[in-house]
């Protein structure tokens, strides 16, 4: 799915459901990388909104969130 697509359509419903789709696998893949890289695995969270205690399946999260930008959790490395 291409949410740019979405967005130009007007179709919000489904750019609703495509953001949120897209937000709940950030938000997965931040609470199975904790226990490995928990700095990075914060960092995710933070950009979110969100903390590991919403457990897997962002039990009680309000949507929508607001995401903020920042500078990249794993930036390229220098040759």
């Amino acid at each position: 799915v291409q949410p740019w697509a979405l967005a130009k359509s007007g179709d919000d419903a489904e750019l609703d459901r495509c953001l949120f789709a897209l937000f709940r696998s950030l938000h997965v893949i931040a609470y199975c990388l904790f226990p490995f890289l928990p700095d990075s695995a914060n960092a995710l969270f933070a950009k979110l909104g969100t903390t590991p205690e919403y457990g897997p399946g962002l039990a009680d999260f309000s949507w929508p969130a607001r995401v903020a930008s920042g500078a990249p959790l794993f930036p390229p490395k220098a040759d």
